[in-house]
Order: C-alpha cells, then structure tokens, then sequence
C-alpha cells in the first residue's frame, strides 16, 4: 500500500485553517474587550489609590494634630489638677474648691473618652490590574496549517 496524503487531507487543513480564522476574529473582538475592561478598571484603581493616597495623608495630618492637642489639653489639666492641689485644704473643701474638682474631673473623663477614639484606618492601596498578552489564535494557526499543507503528499525515497 503506497502512502500518499488525499485531496481530503488539504481539504481539512483548509476547513481548519478557515475555522480558527473565524474563532480568531471573535476571539481577537473578545480581547479588545477585555482591555478595554482592564483600562477601566485600570483607570478607576488609580483614580481609587490617588483618593487613598489622599485620604491617608489627611489622616496621618489629623492624627498629628489630634496627639498635640491632646496632649496640650493633658498638659493644660494637669496644670489646672497641680494648681488645686497646691491650694490650701480648707479652699479644696469650700464650695468653689469642690466646684473646681469637679470640673477638673470632668475634663479628665472628656479627655480619657477622647484618648480611647480610634481615627480611621488607612485606606488600602489597589494593586493594578494586568492585561494577558494577546498574539491572535489566528497567527498561530494558520503557521501550523502552513506546516501541514507543506507536507509533501508522500514520503521521499
């Protein structure tokens, strides 16, 4: 039996090579698609991360300025705690004595609740979307059927 290849055997090599064409061509639309998609969200991470990066920023400012003033009013309600003590007792006892312990304690349970609140977190930072490179179905198909139609239809001698 002598081994050759058929009119039928280029004919499927045909019949492949215009199917993956027609495969390449909704695939290729599908992938711009998706770039697309991946530029958007691109687009909105980075948008997302500046408004982070901003947010983070005005945060550790904040908490800067929240640990001075807290400290300054700490400051401030230990002075006002030292002055009374230094007072004589017979003045701690009168009525504008215990007047101003009770508004030192006040100040010292305010500044104990405003000690204990937790300023937000920072807001986490996206990492950016990466898009699949796309060389087209239809390019490595048609080089293989090239190969295939380059077969000569039997084997040398």
């Amino acid at each position: 039996m002598q081994m050759k290849l058929n009119k039928q055997f280029f004919q499927m090599v045909e019949d492949l090579r215009n199917t993956t064409s027609e495969y390449s061509e909704e695939l290729e639309n599908l992938h711009e698609q998706y770039e697309e998609a991946v530029n958007d969200a691109s687009d909105a991470i980075t948008r997302s991360n500046e408004t982070a990066e901003a947010f983070n920023d005005r945060m550790a400012e904040i908490r800067e300025e929240v640990e001075k003033l807290t400290a300054d009013l700490v400051q401030l309600k230990d002075n006002l705690r030292s002055a009374w003590k230094d007072r004589s007792e017979k003045w701690q006892e009168s009525e504008k004595g215990i007047a101003t312990n009770a508004w030192i304690d006040e100040i010292e349970y305010t500044l104990a609740q405003f000690e204990s609140v937790e300023l937000h977190d920072e807001l986490e930072i996206l990492d950016e979307p990466a898009a699949d490179s796309w060389y087209g179905l239809n390019t490595d198909f048609d080089d293989l059927c090239n190969e295939l139609e380059g077969i000569s239809e039997q084997p040398e001698e």
